[in-house]
């Protein structure tokens, strides 16, 4: 969950980088929000590099319980035959 938000702060970045390029087109040889379109774009790219690095560390992390449970099932799990139970 963590990433999806880093992500969606991502794309906040991207759009507001299309919505000052827009501004620079308009306002020409404005030097503040030149460097403010590259510095979101450059903040946009680093959050996105990072949060698909986090999610790629996470899926590693859960691999083996993934694996686990689908080989062996969780522990403490038991199931119930739904027929069974309305029977009783």
């Amino acid at each position: 969950m963590r990433c999806t938000f880093w992500l969606n702060i991502a794309i906040i970045c991207f759009v507001s980088t299309v919505f000052l390029t827009g501004l620079s087109v308009l306002v020409p040889g404005n030097v503040p929000v030149i460097v403010l379109t590259a510095g979101l774009m450059a903040a946009g790219l680093i959050i996105v590099v990072v949060a698909i690095a986090g999610e790629m560390w996470s899926n590693r992390l859960a691999a083996p319980t993934l694996y686990s449970e689908l080989t062996t099932g969780t522990p403490e799990y038991e199931p119930v035959n739904a027929r069974a139970a309305q029977r009783n």
